[in-house]
């Protein structure tokens, strides 16, 4: 519908930007997110346009990060130890 309003939550937010809750909620704490619409006390709601305008120029990064690389200087047998 023309004019409707449309509005997102942080589930919506991270649901938006292909990210995890957590994620999504890192993205929001940063200086250039953009600012919720309005503060509830269930948490900040956001207009959806600004979410996309922000998403559309800011490189997001999708999935879970890498798995780390065990140390290599642990040895097998202290690995083993640890199990």
């Amino acid at each position: 519908m023309a004019g409707e309003l449309r509005v997102v939550g942080l589930a919506e937010v991270a649901e938006t930007l292909g990210v995890s809750k957590r994620t999504a909620s890192r993205y929001a704490a940063r200086a250039d997110f953009p600012r919720p619409a309005v503060v509830l006390a269930m948490g900040p709601i956001w207009l959806l346009e600004d979410v996309e305008a922000w998403a559309s120029t800011t490189p997001i990064a999708l999935g879970r990060p890498p798995v780390r690389t065990p140390r290599s200087d642990v040895s097998d047998e202290a690995s083993a130890d640890d199990r």
